[in-house]
């Protein structure tokens, strides 16, 4: 072999190599736990094990044409149960790890220092500045002239290294801590210490602002986008709850903004995120709702014919509708993946952060995506003295209705309807929180929550079994284990991977899901067309391909799209039980207690859709897997074209010399053969 092949498939090896080590060095940075170590059914199972990652797919693709208020969005309080004291730069740089264990919303808490003038999330005030001293320099983004506060940092830590590494060039050194990208002046304060730092009972990173938070949210989305991995993508909603901290300046001066501006929560935001490999936005904002719902045919695709609280624009025609929300499949199409929706605010108000309304651009209000007081209204310890009898009166005085007519519910029993003091909340964005309740969700209960329609809200620092068990307090494994209570759709140990084509199964006896053979003849499930609660059982027994024909009039056959759904197919289960119960023998067949939803794997376990000849939508986009094989690689494929190149050029090189000589020596040769020679004797 010739040995520029050789040095070629050399580099091509090293090229290999280098994205192994990368993804080996991505997996030791997140310290993913290995097993689900929890007191559930999943236990010692493998972070990666199909019986997990299937179900939890499963459930996203069933739902991709359900409004996403109406989804499963599991929340945490990254205060209460994630920090805690403990803000401290080990602890700060495993906070992406709860985004690839399942977690969907995430409850952040941040101060506003009036004197650095700038978002925190150290709940306390930061060891005194080095003093800045003022420079102009030339952005390279424009060619304004900027005052910039520059001052020395000490060298990082290894830590701190690893958290200021970021994708972003503007933020891949400690000399680009300040990340405002307006044009104004900017503070550039550097802690004197990059070490951590004891301030009365926290233990903070004082360099760690709101900016480095959203570098390790950029990272969680790049790495999961529908270009890089679509069967991972999801979408992830920020709440801030906004403090502000006291100020150290005795002429109360915080509203003189003279020493410098603002960070602004939209462009901390806007820059941290990264945008899509279409060069579009990452984040739905307020502005992006209404706009949408100027015209819901041309942006959510509707027609009029849902059940919607809909406006019809006299002048032009246009639906319109001052609630509807986009369903999740439009919301993939655009490469959303990011909302973010402020919780409480308690600003005093002399602040002088001076942009709450140029934020709301950007942040949804907590009306809006429910949350701040919103999602404390539902509580666990209230809903187990109420005896999960009624999914819809969670609390003596508390009723969850619909609000709107796109808004399915477990119906109140016609003597439970609400008192005239009562609390009625909508079933859009609900939330059961474990406030006060000891110790907190367990997987059992946390089930309970998701099929009644809660989405849930985790409040403790210690899920682990024993209360009491002593635990590292960087160790977050015990927080994973909260996820698995949120498969509501496949039973334990389903769907079993297979190469051959199989179907889904209800199972009476707990309305889990199971895989199984096609070809077995069952009851059907069916689903009113206009009513995604209203269910009905065939008393026919047919096999999977029948069953699209076997439901009644104004029936479709179909699947449970969200949980709440499924948990009125069981109902429907039950009562059929009690109605048409199996005689004699046929009570222990368990065919009588298995009825078809429509859902079905193909020829790829991993993969399940609804309708035949039909396909997962992560796996038929392969204008993304080029690109995420483009986009993998650049570098490496940019230094394997210059090395042909080199090669090629030397190569030529060689051929054109080689070239060039034979032609002179043929010249000569040919010279020399027409010239006479004479001979003189001697």
């Amino acid at each position: 072999m010739r040995p520029n092949v050789v040095i070629l498939l050399l580099w091509l090896v090293l090229i290999y190599a280098i994205d192994f080590t990368t993804a080996f060095i991505f997996n030791k940075r997140l310290q993913l736990p290995d097993t689900y170590s929890g007191n559930t059914p999943y236990k010692g199972l493998g972070f990666d094990s199909t019986n997990i990652t299937v179900p939890l797919r499963t459930q996203r693709d069933i739902g991709l044409n359900v409004t996403i208020d109406r989804w499963l969005w599991p929340a945490i309080d990254l205060k209460a149960a994630y920090f805690g004291n403990d803000y401290s730069a080990q602890k700060l740089s495993h906070v992406e790890e709860l985004m690839y264990m399942g977690y969907r919303r995430l409850v952040v808490d941040l101060y506003w220092d009036p004197d650095r003038h700038t978002w925190q999330l150290c709940p306390d005030k930061l060891p005194s500045l080095s003093v800045p001293q003022k420079s102009k320099r030339t952005d390279n983004n424009n060619n304004e002239n900027r005052m910039v506060h520059t001052a020395t940092p000490p060298s990082p830590t290894t830590t701190e290294k690893l958290l200021l590494s970021s994708p972003r060039k503007s933020h891949n050194s400690v000399n680009s801590l300040p990340t405002l990208s307006t044009g104004h002046t900017v503070n550039k304060l550097v802690p004197l210490s990059q070490e951590d730092v004891n301030i009365g009972q926290y233990k903070c990173a004082p360099w760690y602002t709101f900016q480095h938070f959203m570098d390790s949210v950029n990272y969680y989305v790049t790495a999961t986008d529908v270009s890089t991995a679509p069967e991972d993508t999801n979408l992830l909603f920020l709440i801030l709850n906004l403090h502000q901290l006291q100020s150290n300046n005795n002429n109360d001066n915080n509203n003189n903004d003279d020493d410098g501006e603002n960070e602004s929560l939209r462009d901390i935001l806007r820059s941290a995120i990264d945008s899509t490999y279409r060069n579009t936005s990452r984040l739905y904002t307020p502005d992006d709702l209404i706009h949408d719902r100027h015209n819901l045919t041309a942006s959510f695709g509707l027609t009029g014919e849902e059940d919607q609280q809909i406006i019809v624009d006299p002048a032009t025609g246009a639906i319109a509708s001052d609630s509807a929300w986009p369903t999740f499949i439009y919301l993939m199409q655009r490469d959303i993946q990011l909302l973010v929706g402020f919780g409480s605010i308690d600003l005093p108000s002399d602040t002088n952060y001076k942009y709450l309304e140029q934020d709301r651009s950007t942040i949804f209000n907590s009306t809006q995506l429910g949350a701040g007081w919103y999602m404390n209204q539902v509580n666990l310890t209230n809903m187990e003295a109420m005896g999960w009898e009624d999914c819809a009166r969670p609390a003596n005085n508390t009723y969850v209705l619909p609000m709107e007519n796109n808004e399915t519910s477990v119906s109140l029993p016609s003597l439970q309807q609400p008192e005239p003091d009562g609390t009625v909340l909508s079933w859009s964005w609900i939330y059961m929180n474990d406030h006060g309740n000891n110790p907190g969700f367990s997987y059992n209960t946390t089930m309970k929550a998701v099929q009644c329609g809660y989405s849930p809200y985790f409040l403790k620092n210690n899920y682990t079994d024993d209360n009491n068990a002593d635990y590292s307090v960087n160790d977050t494994a015990h927080l994973s284990d909260n996820i698995l209570g949120t498969i509501w759709s496949w039973d334990i140990g389903e769907p079993k991977i297979s190469s051959n084509p199989h179907c889904a199964m209800v199972q009476r006896w707990n309305g889990r899901w199971r895989a199984g053979d096609c070809t077995e003849l069952l009851r059907v499930s069916c689903r009113h067309k206009n009513n995604p609660n209203k269910w009905i059982l065939t008393q026919t027994y047919v096999s999977y391909d029948r069953a699209f024909s076997a439901c009644p009039d104004d029936y479709v056959f179909d699947c449970p799209r969200i949980a709440q759904q499924n948990r009125m197919l069981f109902q429907e289960l039950q009562i059929d039980l009690s109605q048409n119960a199996p005689q004699g023998d046929e009570m222990n067949d368990l065919f009588h207690h298995l009825f078809w939803i429509n859902l079905n794997s193909g020829n790829n376990g991993s993969c399940w859709v609804v309708g035949l000849f039909s396909n997962c939508w992560w796996l038929t986009n392969n204008v993304n897997l080029f690109q995420k094989l483009i986009r993998t690689s650049a570098v490496a494929g940019v230094i394997v074209l210059i090395l042909v190149g080199i090669f090629a050029w030397i190569k030529c090189a060689r051929w054109w010399r080689y070239r060039k000589s034979r032609i002179r020596k043929n010249f000569i040769k040919d010279l020399l053969a027409r010239r006479e020679y004479t001979t003189v004797p001697a």
